[in-house]
């Protein structure tokens, strides 16, 4: 899966010539929540319609796909697709260290926070040191794409509140195939 999620970065960057981001990232997610929704009608399945999943839905919408697509699309005028793709990977890395630091849903053993760690390193080991070089645009773009990175590790955990919906209904309500 993470081979095809990641296959959108190189097909970004080549849309990018010629679309802007936020008519990319749009079309993008409207394409996805439409055939998520025919999913959902060929499985007879409805959307919730009460307040409370709606609230829950939008938080999710937010942190997992309108915030974090756009920054990473945005970013992706000014780093290449590989840089992307590795930098967006730390996505568990940093669900991790959230749970590990602040929500400790989970128990956080020695062995996962030095998975963390030892991830972290190799993020930067392929990444460069040389990345860092210059306070440029690229700079500021390598960091925008590990917050957007984040606001996926924090959909990650807010996710598990949307439990109770069946992940086929919470897909198109809340992410329009959003960061798996």
């Amino acid at each position: 899966m993470r081979c095809c999620w990641r296959s959108t970065c190189p097909l970004t960057k080549i849309g990018l010539g010629s679309i802007p981001p936020l008519t990319f990232i749009s079309a993008r997610s409207l394409v996805a929540a439409f055939l998520l929704l025919v999913v959902l009608r060929l499985r007879g399945m409805r959307i919730p319609t009460d307040a409370k999943a709606w609230k829950l839905f939008a938080v999710q919408q937010t942190i997992n796909s309108t915030i974090p697509f756009l920054v990473i699309t945005w970013a992706q005028l000014y780093v290449p697709a590989s840089t992307t793709v590795v930098l967006a990977s730390t996505t568990p890395i940093f669900a991790f260290l959230i749970t590990w630091a602040i929500t400790r849903h989970e128990p956080a053993t020695l062995l996962k926070l030095s998975g963390a760690l030892l991830g972290l390193a190799g993020t930067v080991a392929i990444v460069g040191l040389d990345a860092l070089s210059g306070f440029g645009k690229e700079i500021i773009a390598e960091i925008a794409i590990l917050l957007a990175t984040v606001s996926f590790a924090c959909a990650t955990i807010f996710g598990l509140r949307l439990s109770d919906y069946d992940p086929t209904v919470v897909a198109p309500s809340a992410g329009c195939a959003g960061h798996s």
